[in-house]
């Protein structure tokens, strides 16, 4: 799957397009860019979960997160986005 940010240059808007159908995209009577990839890696994979997820385990997760460098700069990264910087 191939998912695509675009942002109206009038408003500010944001659109996140899944599937392409090949219809452009439009806000404000003008067709809407794409935003550009970022030059960072990207990690796809599935998770499996099976059984009871305890509180302990979404601690653990959260704390791992947190500690992540490459979480605070997606972070970062968008909230740029939504800024419109």
């Amino acid at each position: 799957m191939d998912v695509k940010f675009y942002k109206c240059m009038h408003c500010g808007n944001i659109a996140v397009k899944v599937f392409d159908a090949g219809v452009p995209l439009v806000c404000c009577g003008e067709k809407m860019e794409l935003c550009p990839e970022f030059n960072e890696e990207i990690l796809e994979g599935e998770v499996k979960c099976h059984g009871r997820i305890r509180p302990v385990s979404l601690v653990i997760f959260a704390v791992k997160s947190f500690l992540n460098k490459q979480f605070f700069s997606m972070v970062k990264q968008f909230k740029v986005l939504l800024k419109g910087e």
